[in-house]
């Protein structure tokens, strides 16, 4: 069983790149705060699937835009792992980036610490 964050992470990175082509998924949405190592993420995903970053702060926008990975750009809230993809969902339909019956899936954590929750809607 993995007792540190990253050894956690990993497998949950992986998981979810495997989700995201077995269910056809357009986007996979990761908070930037969460995800220790984005070039891994960004490997994981495949080209079917739109790598979407979520950032809170213009330092993770600046980290994003270095990747060259799109990014959605949310308040700086402290909210549930749920709250923060819901919040993140109802931007993304907002700005077009997802629309009525897309499969997505979400990567999220505890504020501050790296991801522990993998999500498909």
């Amino acid at each position: 069983m993995p007792s540190t964050d990253s050894q956690f992470s990993g497998p949950i990175v992986a998981a979810a790149a495997e989700v995201a082509a077995a269910v056809s998924a357009k986007a996979l949405f990761a908070y930037v705060g969460a995800v220790r190592d984005l070039p891994a993420l960004h490997a994981a995903v495949g080209q079917a699937t739109n790598l979407i970053l979520v950032c809170r702060t213009p330092e993770e926008e600046k980290t994003a835009k270095a990747l060259g990975v799109p990014f959605l750009s949310v308040p700086r809230f402290e909210l549930t792992r749920m709250g923060q993809i819901k919040m993140a969902a109802l931007i993304a339909f907002s700005q077009q980036l997802l629309k009525q019956d897309d499969v997505f899936v979400f990567l999220s954590g505890v504020v501050g610490r790296e991801l522990d929750t993998l999500v498909t809607m």
